[in-house]
């Protein structure tokens, strides 16, 4: 007999259940007890969050176009190697399935649910495999007393810390070249003595409910954005751009431009060297002179530049991730986080001549991606004339 007082428990635990159940129904995936269940159980109960996550670059991490390019590329380039590289952290089941070929549903997940919130600790030395990995039942998070029907609970700390991202977002090569150093670019900014951990930028608390039905420490209104904070909007506020003077002097005109990485945890940009900054400044004159000028312009690059030992520019992904032989970093004059940067510009123009000046700064990356084309190639033709009446 249930008492009065465990009713509403009850009746709890027992919608859970049925939610779980519905879920393994609807789908060919099982809660599993010893490797990784898929995201789409998961979904069952944890909808809200999985809503998010579904469309972020973490769940498209092995399935992107930008991604399978440069795959393709380190693949044939290194005899099949690169997947023990690419897929650890592209598709990070793979450490525990040995899906090399991606064939599992779960692989084509790319950094899923289970993987992340099974991830018990990181060993940034450890440069083959970072990563200490408890696949199963017990799930780990930031809650400290939460409590599920369908799997067990664990508080984990290392999932509020920076370093769980670590592991995937700094690479080094076996001789010590930093290729991706986005955590200890975070490290050695001013954020980690404030308290601000990557999480706080890229996995801000949202209005919502961590599971429904609600169940416990789960009751709270919010969660964590697990789209990443990655979108185009999201890039506006890492970087502000102010012309700060502009000054003629006769038939010179000088402009300085304050550039500050304002919103950004670390470098910007970040990531593989491939990417770029491009600060423009144009000149032109107004449009009610008759008298004009051809638009000027000028710009400043701001970029991580690697040297192969043969003197090559390294500028593809997959040459960048697997280049062995010395390389070395020829360039280094990304902003750091809270930098501004003075630029200054002189240009030569006429005296008398009202002129705008404008200063833009793009994110610019020209990754391969594949895509469908259409090849069209005309075999045979034939025209006649027909005459009018």
């Amino acid at each position: 007999m249930i008492s009065k007082r465990s009713w509403p428990l009850f009746v709890v635990i027992a919608l859970v259940l049925m939610r779980v159940e519905g879920a393994e129904a609807r789908s060919p995936y099982k809660m599993e007890g010893s490797t990784y269940t898929s995201s789409k159980v998961c979904a069952a109960c944890h909808g809200q969050i999985y809503d998010r996550w579904k469309s972020s670059r973490h769940a498209l991490s092995a399935e992107n176009p930008i991604f399978k390019a440069a795959y393709l590329e380190a693949y044939k380039e290194s005899a099949g190697g690169a997947k023990y590289l690419c897929l650890r952290c592209h598709a990070p089941t793979t450490i525990v399935t040995r899906d090399y070929e991606l064939r599992k549903e779960i692989t084509k997940e790319g950094v899923t649910c289970d993987f992340c919130h099974t991830v018990r600790k990181v060993d940034l030395n450890n440069s083959g495999n970072p990563f200490k990995i408890e696949p199963g039942l017990m799930k780990r998070s930031t809650l400290r007393r939460a409590s599920s029907p369908a799997h067990q609970t664990e508080y984990s700390e290392l999932h509020d810390s920076s370093l769980l991202c670590a592991a995937c977002h700094e690479y080094r090569t076996p001789d010590g070249l930093p290729i991706t150093s986005t955590y200890s670019e975070w490290k050695n900014s001013p954020y980690p003595a404030e308290g601000k951990q990557c999480q706080y930028c890229h996995f801000p608390p949202l209005e919502g409910n961590v599971v429904l039905p609600i169940i416990k420490e789960a009751k709270g209104k919010f969660i964590n954005e697990h789209r990443l904070a990655h979108s185009t909007s999201d890039l506006k506020k890492a970087v502000k751009v102010e012309i700060a003077e502009v000054k003629r002097i006769r038939d010179r005109l000088r402009v300085l431009v304050k550039v500050t990485n304002a919103g950004s945890g670390h470098m910007v940009p970040t990531g593989l060297p491939s990417r770029k900054l491009v600060l423009q400044v144009d000149v032109k004159t107004q449009k009610n002179q008759k008298k004009r000028i051809s638009e000027i312009r000028e710009s400043r690059i701001y970029q991580k530049v690697l040297v192969s030992e043969d003197g090559k520019n390294l500028i593809r992904d997959s040459e960048i991730m697997l280049k062995r032989g010395r390389v070395t970093i020829a360039q280094d004059n990304r902003l750091a986080p809270r930098e501004t940067r003075n630029e200054e510009f002189t240009f030569f123009v006429p005296s008398d001549l009202d002129l705008v000046v404008s200063a833009q700064i793009d994110y610019l990356y020209r990754p391969l991606v594949l895509g469908e084309t259409e090849m069209r190639v005309e075999m045979a033709r034939d025209e006649k004339l027909s005459p009018a009446f």
